[in-house]
């Protein structure tokens, strides 16, 4: 009796599968040899430019739907940006080419823009960072009220970072205290790409941050910024401790500060410090640094 019924489920499952083929088959014909992709509708083009090729005829389909899915410009980022918000990564991996290899700054700003008021978050999220890799400052005002957008605040930030946009520094300073790492990160990044050293009290801040990432990219941005920077390191290095001092100590070191010398030669006695210091004064002065490293003795207990 077990075996009988092991064979009816066996038959019955046999059955469904090839009911299931047989109804892809139909919803799914075969390609033709020959795909004309200069007729094709752009809902054609994104389906074939996203199949996988598992023959010549097959690759050989998606590679002219590519072609002629980016060879329409603007009217085909169109197309994306109305359906960018279905989770589907290759529609805003056709996207994102669009506006980095085929059109131009003003053509794809021209629809980005359209797409910033868009109902649906994702696809208001999306715009905005689309349009990072536009060289439009001009439009700064229309990225600006996004910062207010819970699910698009975080493009918003990277894009007025790449825009260079110093009236929105002191806004995005304020994503230095997020409590998602990511948009600290964002945050730190975007003032490093705008450069206003006003803004490195916020950064050196920021070297105190739990998350490895954020200290690492704050640093990184007070090396870069310049300015008065190198300033408000000095002022902040005698009051900081533990992890934010030894990445002022490095970055000092990077920077190549000579006034940075006394108190670091005076740190290389403290054995927590002293490893940072050496390294910082061999950056600043690699050739008297091994008489100042010679002349200290490390004593006492690491902070």
């Amino acid at each position: 009796m077990k075996r009988r019924l092991n064979i009816i489920n066996s038959n019955r499952r046999a059955r469904f599968v090839a009911s299931c083929i047989a109804l892809f088959c139909l919803a799914h014909p075969a390609l033709p040899e020959e795909f004309d992709a200069s007729s094709a509708t752009l809902e054609e083009l994104v389906l074939h430019a996203q199949r996988y090729g598992s023959t010549p005829a097959k690759k050989e389909t998606r590679k002219k739907a590519s072609r002629e899915l980016y060879e329409r410009g603007a009217e085909s980022l169109r197309y994306l940006m109305d359906n960018i918000h279905i989770k589907n990564s290759a529609l805003f991996m056709f996207a994102h080419k669009l506006v980095r290899d085929h059109l131009s700054d003003q053509d794809a700003a021209m629809v980005l823009l359209d797409y910033l008021d868009a109902t649906k978050e994702l696809t208001r999220k999306r715009a905005a960072y689309l349009l990072g890799f536009c060289e439009t400052p001009e439009h700064a005002h229309r990225i600006m009220p996004l910062l207010d957008d819970e699910e698009a605040a975080g493009a918003a930030v990277r894009t007025l970072g790449k825009w260079r946009v110093n009236a929105a520094a002191a806004r995005i300073g304020g994503f230095l205290h997020h409590d998602k790492e990511g948009r600290r990160v964002l945050a730190s990044n975007a003032l490093r790409d705008i450069g206003d050293d006003r803004h490195a009290p916020d950064l050196i801040a920021a070297l105190n941050d739990p998350a490895f990432t954020v200290r690492k990219v704050s640093a990184r941005a007070l090396t870069e910024i310049g300015g008065e920077t190198e300033d408000a390191l000095l002022d902040e290095l005698p009051e900081s401790r533990g992890l934010a001092q030894r990445e002022i100590i490095r970055i000092l070191g990077r920077l190549k500060s000579k006034r940075a010398v006394r108190p670091l030669r005076a740190m290389l006695k403290e054995p927590g410090l002293h490893q940072d210091a050496a390294d910082a004064l061999v950056q600043i002065n690699p050739a008297r640094a091994d008489k100042w490293l010679r002349d200290a003795e490390p004593t006492g207990l690491a902070r």
